[in-house]
């Protein structure tokens, strides 16, 4: 990591300070800051900063989901390359086992749902619907998912203070080198109507 990502925080902070001083005060600033060596990009503001920053922390939970995945892959021995799969767009990652019980969640799927990992896991994806979720979807989905196939739905879910969400779901089978089902993982995100 560079050191301006490890710095970023203190440099918004420095952003703002600089903000506030007169021209004179920012001159006798810049002269006791002096230059770090590295390229220029200074911070016009706390959006730029904040966008940088959140782009810093996009890529490191997405490294740890990948080191995540990456040990489950191992583990259960599947034949499928993960960093390939990461690189589609998504909000939350959920991995269940053959019979779609939860074995585990991304930070992400706390963020849409509300709902904590130690409360998703063991249990199936079903604890999210709710009276809007059209029958004919559950069954389109059972269905895919006895066919073991790749497939994309949208789904009416609940988060947990019972906000009604639109969410749409790419299910991946996993499957060992022996050809064996051993998983289902889930790309979620939130859409819009």
């Amino acid at each position: 990591m560079s050191r301006y990502q490890d710095d970023l925080g203190n440099m918004r902070s420095l952003d703002l300070y600089l903000e506030t001083l007169n021209k004179e005060e920012y001159r006798t600033a810049r002269k006791k800051i002096g230059s770090s060596g590295l390229a220029r990009a200074p911070l016009a503001g706390m959006d730029i900063a904040s966008t940088s920053f959140h782009h810093v922390l996009h890529n490191k939970r997405k490294k740890r989901q990948l080191k995540t995945l990456a040990q489950f892959q191992k583990k259960f021995d599947w034949q499928f390359d993960v960093n390939t799969v990461l690189k589609e767009e998504y909000d939350a990652l959920v991995l269940t086992d053959a019979n779609r019980i939860i074995n585990w969640v991304s930070k992400g799927f706390y963020n849409m749902t509300g709902y904590p990992a130690s409360f998703a896991i063991g249990q199936t994806p079903d604890f999210l619907q709710g009276k809007n979720t059209p029958e004919d979807t559950k069954k389109r989905v059972d269905e895919k998912l006895k066919k073991e196939v790749v497939f994309t739905e949208t789904f009416v879910n609940y988060r947990k203070n019972n906000e009604e969400y639109l969410c749409e779901i790419t299910v991946i089978p996993l499957r060992s080198y022996g050809a064996k089902l051993t998983h289902f993982l889930a790309l979620e995100r939130e859409i819009s109507a």
